[in-house]
């Protein structure tokens, strides 16, 4: 066989291996493609799936809590202005509502912010008194809390119109809204059937003093019992300034008990 032909030869065998290597290496590819788009499907499925049973669980959340506070009797509102806001002048507002049918009392907190000129289309300082007033109803009172209290009271019928749902803490509604931003700040819910004596001490929550609300009622099985919930604001020296927190205690056989 002459040389050039081993040389042929060879060279057509090289070729060959590249060719089937090639091949072979278009063949992974393909091959790990398609496992990729497989696992993106499925992911997507999955994706898609959890979705779904979010939102199934969204609205059968939302449909009970709607019927819930159907079903709840509202005992009265609860309202104190929050001294530790840096950006905007922060309010606490509430609402007692309790449900037979489930055996419970709920106290609902929300806090409300607002930018300090805000304040000023309903409040001011009066000129020759000193004393602050109310600009819608011309009434004179000691302190701002005091006024804005009256205004809380006077527009109490819009505020239960409009709670709970009142605003929620997604950013979305905060862009919405520009002047009045509502954060829920938690639900204490007591294990009374019914409310037959509520109390709030305070109006000014600070670091230093705190919001007391006291409820009181009967259990399911027909006991007396009372309920203190008392509303904290953490300090500047806190791990949490400025965090609104709420603790629960019981005071046995009623408060005068």
């Amino acid at each position: 066989m002459p040389p050039e032909a081993c040389i042929n030869e060879a060279e057509e065998r090289a070729k060959k291996e590249e060719e089937d290597r090639k091949k072979k290496e278009e063949e992974e590819r393909i091959e790990r493609e398609k496992k990729l788009e497989e696992e993106v499907r499925l992911q997507n499925e999955l994706k898609s799936k959890q979705e779904e049973e979010h939102r199934e669980q969204v609205k059968v959340e939302f449909e009970a809590t709607k019927q819930f506070l159907e079903e709840s009797k509202v005992h009265g509102f609860l309202f104190s202005s929050v001294k530790g806001g840096r950006n905007g002048v922060p309010l606490l507002v509430g609402a007692i509502m309790s449900n037979s049918s489930h055996g419970v009392a709920d106290v609902h907190f929300k806090s409300l912010s607002y930018r300090s000129a805000y304040l000023e289309n309903f409040t001011r300082t009066h000129s020759k008194t000193g004393l602050i007033e109310n600009r819608l109803t011309k009434e004179l009172f000691d302190s701002e809390a005091e006024c804005l209290e009256s205004l809380y009271t006077n527009h109490q019928e819009l505020l239960e119109s409009l709670y709970p749902a009142l605003g929620g803490h997604q950013d979305a509604d905060l862009v919405r809204n520009h002047i009045l931003q509502s954060h829920d700040v938690g639900v204490a819910r007591l294990p009374l059937k019914d409310v037959t004596w509520i109390c709030q001490l305070g109006e000014d929550l600070t670091p230093t003093s705190s919001l007391t609300v006291i409820v009181q009622g009967h259990k399911a099985d027909g006991s007396l019992a009372c309920f203190v919930v008392a509303v904290c604001l953490g300090g500047p020296a806190s791990a949490e300034p400025n965090q609104i927190k709420i603790a629960v205690s019981e005071q046995p056989g009623g408060f005068f008990g």
